[in-house]
């Protein structure tokens, strides 16, 4: 009942509620969100069989006795992400391109734990070895997004380069753009006589020529004023409107096919939600078991024996 699971100071301290202090704080080593999380329920929530709490101590024994296998186990998994919140917002509207990142990732440590346990005794281990690594689920994430993936869905840069046509076309034009901009920039020096002429951009005029105040002289006929600074004064001319009108036009295109693809991503990786959730639950008893042996070894604790009599030695 509630009134012992407070006094036994399991999860939580009596005077100030805090963890630390508690059994659950004793026993934590994990090193992922969901294998505390995990930990807690396995606290909250005890075994009954007595089958499956030696099957679970002949885990933690195996791991308490191989220092190897202990502390590689806790480095790969100490480098995976909370796939449990990952698998939540696959299935919502939050989701971003990092979150994707992050799975790749992640995903790509579930075959060296298959191999790191692939010899393991323990039934427990050997179940924890049998989970799915989900290799088409990275390979998905792989080709499609890019390493360099922005946090938001609406302003482009997520796809991978030579994923779709049409995406990688724009993307090109984009970066001849930069070229035509220097170019450009150079002509108009060379035809003007302006030394100190600049082309730039800001998303409130767009694209402009900003010609300092000491050279207005020298300004020809077909540039258009657009701003006058203190000591500079802006221009644009039909070419580069033209040329702006044919860029933005263009990256707009390419963020609204850059979303389609990711929302067309997403989708095709909704159906393996549960096959995520199954590995990611096989993850955290993992991170649980390498805990206890963790704490076992630091604490010198001894493996319980189990009896039906009734007694408590």
């Amino acid at each position: 009942d509630n009134f012992t699971r407070r006094n036994l100071e399991l999860t939580s301290t009596i005077r100030q509620g805090r963890k630390e202090g508690s059994l659950l704080d004793i026993l934590d080593q994990c090193r992922t969100p969901m294998g505390k999380r995990n930990l807690r329920r396995w606290l909250e929530q005890p075994l009954m069989s007595m089958e499956a709490i030696n099957q679970r101590l002949d885990g933690v024994e195996e791991l308490l006795a191989d220092i190897a296998l202990r502390q590689s186990g806790r480095d790969m998994v100490n480098k995976i992400y909370d796939l449990e919140r990952l698998c939540g917002k696959l299935g919502s509207p939050l989701l971003n391109p990092r979150d994707l990142l992050a799975l790749k990732h992640s995903l790509a440590l579930l075959p060296a734990i298959k191999d790191l346990l692939r010899d393991s005794r323990s039934a427990t281990l050997k179940e924890i070895a049998n989970l799915d690594p989900l290799v088409e689920v990275h390979d998905i994430i792989n080709s499609a997004i890019d390493d360099e993936a922005p946090l938001t869905v609406r302003e482009g840069g997520i796809i991978r380069f030579g994923y779709r046509q049409e995406i990688d076309e724009l993307k090109s034009l984009g970066a001849q753009g930069k070229n035509f901009l220097l170019e450009y920039e150079n002509r108009e020096k060379a035809r003007t006589g302006i030394k100190y002429l600049k082309v730039s951009y800001n998303k409130v005029f767009g694209y402009y020529i900003e010609v300092s105040k000491s050279n207005l002289g020298m300004v020809p006929a077909d540039y258009i004023r657009k701003q006058t600074l203190v000591n500079t004064e802006r221009f644009i001319t039909e070419e580069l409107k033209n040329y702006e009108d044919k860029i933005l036009g263009a990256h707009e295109k390419l963020c609204t096919l850059e979303y389609d693809c990711f929302t067309e991503i997403k989708q095709k990786l909704e159906p393996f939600i549960p096959a995520i959730q199954a590995s990611s639950k096989a993850v955290a008893d993992f991170d649980c078991l390498l805990s206890l042996a963790q704490v076992a070894f630091l604490n010198n604790y001894v493996r319980p024996r189990l009896a039906r009599d009734g007694r408590l030695e």
